[in-house]
């Protein structure tokens, strides 16, 4: 637990202290107990685990050079520790940059030493990778790829949680085509019984497609699907499509502009209910899976699309309901029906009932006390009075009332400010320190954003 490791390296902390002072009765502390002590520290969840990890490696590598003591010499199974300490780490803009100093001073000490316990083996890697996976950028992808061919020098077989980390560092970085390869041509293609694709592999790499956005992503995403019912249809248990598959391939339809895909979406909806009613509890709707298709309409030029995007919040709800937990619709299902309701287009007829939804999500958002209104839900709402009410006058009203609880509930944001500035100018200029047609956030109370990033 946080608090146990928190415990062990104050311990440790203190024995260190104790030894540097040379306080009587003092105890070196040994390789054994940073090592201990880092193991818990990368595996205890706390926020500040991996800066803590990392400066217990440190400290103990500067006592192995100043003592040339094998006793202070560290393992790789530390460098493997702090690097998982350092995946797990959200948010990490420098993640890359840590993960590569950490593998360049383990080659360095194992080069100085020959020593077998610090040579990088396939545990290395896979931390390596593993945190790799979880970060972002060009220089993610380049690492990863730097990785593979590290060990392909030394000829050591990456097994399958690397390939997993490998798949989803080009996923999600933006290379669907590197990540398919990667499954097809490795993973899918090897012969070691310990190396099996499974359905999480085809999802990360169907939902790497849905990120492209383009007809080639669609296509990608139904193929791999259309592979996957095969293999399932033929006996591989380990490949039968989940939930989050049929969500992925939503999220590709979402996504891109084919003309079929809202009706495709939905089918896909439907297929996942009944299979879930027949029984089939791997294939049960999320709140996901609804609010995808929710988007999917959002998108599309449908004329009805806010009452069609209502009708599917109304049957995640029922879902709910009935014992599907997953299906509990949240602020982003209610974000989804309001941003059809903005986006509608054509008749005054249409958009007088987008009007009225809208009026209607709102009040409910209002009075529900589990569903925490946020500032793109806000945003949403100042668009449907800008794009649906004609009336200047009614627009200005809603829009103050609006922006006064959004204030209250410290929701207000950049975006806000823009929309704002758009459709209710009135409004907009009344607020405090507005100076040559413009308001900046941070010149504005503190409280009205405190729940946003400023």
């Amino acid at each position: 637990s946080p608090r146990e490791a928190i415990k062990a390296e104050t311990l440790l902390n203190e024995m260190i202290d104790s030894y540097t002072r040379q306080d009587k009765g003092a105890v070196r502390p040994n390789a054994r107990h940073f090592g201990t002590v880092i193991a818990a520290l990368a595996r205890s969840g706390h926020y500040e685990a991996a800066d803590k990890a990392k400066k217990l490696l440190k400290t103990l590598l500067v006592w192995y050079h100043d003592s040339n003591d094998y006793e202070m010499m560290p393992n790789g199974s530390m460098f493997c520790d702090v690097i998982v300490a350092i995946g797990r780490r959200r948010n990490d803009r420098h993640k890359v940059l840590k993960v590569s100093n950490l593998l360049k001073n383990l080659r360095d000490l194992y080069d100085e030493t020959g020593s077998d316990r610090l040579q990088p083996n396939v545990a290395v890697y896979e931390a390596a990778l593993g945190a790799l996976s979880s970060a972002n950028g060009e220089d993610a992808v380049q690492m990863v790829e730097d990785v593979i061919d590290e060990m392909k020098s030394k000829s050591i077989e990456p097994n399958k949680a690397c390939y997993t980390s490998i798949i989803t560092a080009f996923a999600r970085n933006g290379y669907p085509e590197k990540a398919e390869a990667v499954l097809k041509n490795e993973v899918l293609a090897s012969e070691d019984e310990r190396v099996i694709a499974n359905a999480h592999d085809f999802n990360v790499v169907i939902n790497g497609w849905a990120r492209d956005a383009s007809p080639e992503g669609l296509k990608r995403s139904r193929a791999l699907l259309d592979d996957m019912l095969d293999r399932y249809g033929n006996g591989n248990q380990h490949v039968k499509p989940d939930s989050r598959t049929f969500t992925a391939l939503i999220n590709a339809l979402w996504k891109s502009d084919d003309a079929n895909a809202t009706l495709e979406a939905e089918e896909v909806l439907q297929l996942m209910e009944e299979s879930y009613i027949n029984g089939d509890a791997s294939v049960a709707p999320s709140c996901h899976s609804y609010t995808s298709v929710i988007n999917t309409f959002a998108r599309s030029n449908v004329p009805d699309k806010a009452a069609r995007a209502l009708a599917l919040l109304r049957r995640a709800n029922e879902q709910y309901e009935a014992g599907n937990v997953d299906a509990r619709p949240n602020i982003s299902m209610y974000t989804g029906v309001l941003n059809a309701c903005a986006y509608t287009k054509g008749m005054k007829e249409a958009k007088a009932e987008a009007l009225r939804i809208a009026l209607e999500i709102a009040e409910e958002l209002t009075g529900s006390p589990s569903l925490q209104v946020d500032g793109v839900a806000y945003n949403t709402l100042f668009q449907v009075y800008g794009y649906l009410i004609g009336d200047a006058e009614k627009q200005a009203r809603l829009s103050s009332a609006l922006l006064k609880q959004c204030c209250k509930d410290g929701q207000l944001n950049s975006h806000i400010l823009s929309t704002l500035k758009k459709f209710a100018p009135t409004v907009y200029f009344k607020l405090p320190g507005a100076h040559d047609g413009f308001v900046k956030l941070g010149a504005l109370p503190e409280q009205w954003s405190r729940n946003t990033r400023r």
